[in-house]
């Protein structure tokens, strides 16, 4: 059994996804399979993994027969990945030297926790990387190696992305943990696992490489498909719902909304904008304080 299963979905990605492996398979640390989604991609990303698959045993390429978006496209991964833990990385981005032996290094110093939380750094179309993300920095001084999120709330505010984690596997499929679909398919993935997780851990190293404003990335532009973020919510709002133990969880994540659906809002094109305001007044149903909080940051 590999130590990680690292799940990839590709979609139109023939420029980057060949410098996306490279980066993994040049890994001091090689303990690991890499699951390549051919979400349904016309521009040759499905001969270009098919090609690296050929070459080095550690790489599997899985193809959908048409597109079903990235969600669909790491569940199909994670019913192939048969490791310890579990990582994705998203097919235009960049993991850098040295990564995945530093997070094995953490997993092991905080005694195999459900979940690790490591460190990002973004970079643009030249290549030129920013300073780090520090979410995990800013949280870690004074925390316990290893904590629930009743002992560090303040985690539910760092981005919900899957590729900033590193998850115990078998932790993943007792609870049967998945993707939605739709646009912000990672909020609820990343919501469930840290609301349910026994144990938790931070890792201060930055072990990607964030590619920022691809052309056609997903949630790049304006789209009405960003209303999708209510849909999320209300997953995540469900999830709660079926396990009575989260309910006070529900006004954190009300609090957590407040800080992205403003730029939600500014993706949403202009005629959808009254059915923004309709579904925020739906979501923060209850608590006219927080709607009117978040008016006065729309109209701001």
């Amino acid at each position: 059994m590999p130590r990680f299963s690292i799940v990839m979905p590709a979609f139109e990605v023939a420029a980057y996804l060949g410098s996306c492996l490279d980066s993994l398979l040049a890994q001091s640390f090689d303990d690991f399979e890499v699951l390549v989604v051919d979400d349904g991609s016309t521009d040759g990303s499905g001969a270009i993994m098919d090609q690296y698959a050929e070459k080095d045993p550690r790489v599997t390429a899985l193809h959908l027969a048409e597109n079903q978006g990235p969600g669909e496209a790491r569940n199909f991964g994670l019913a192939h990945a048969i490791s310890e833990y579990l990582m994705f990385v998203d097919s235009d981005d960049l993991v850098p030297e040295g990564a995945l032996e530093s997070i094995n290094h953490r997993l092991k110093a905080t005694g195999d926790p459900d979940v690790l939380v490591h460190d990002f750094a973004g970079f643009r179309e030249e290549g030129n990387i920013e300073p780090p993300n520090g979410f995990p920095d800013k949280v870690i001084n004074g925390q316990p190696a290893v904590f629930t999120l009743s002992q560090n709330p303040d985690i539910l505010v760092m981005p919900f992305a899957p590729w900033n984690k590193t998850y115990r596997r078998e932790f993943i499929v007792q609870h049967r943990f998945g993707f939605p679909n739709g646009y912000y398919e990672d909020m609820l993935w990343s919501w469930e696992n840290l609301l349910t997780a026994q144990n938790i851990a931070l890792h201060d190293a930055v072990c990607l490489h964030y590619r920022r404003d691809r052309p056609g990335s997903i949630t790049g532009g304006p789209d009405a498909r960003h209303l999708d973020i209510f849909t999320q919510y209300q997953r995540v709002f469900e999830f709660i719902a079926s396990n009575p133990e989260l309910a006070r969880w529900r006004t954190k994540i009300l609090e957590v909304s407040l800080i992205g659906l403003p730029r939600q809002y500014r993706l949403v094109p202009p005629d959808d904008r009254p059915e923004f305001h309709r579904r925020c007044a739906e979501h923060f149903a209850g608590r006219p304080d927080m709607l009117d909080r978040l008016r006065r940051d729309l109209d701001g």
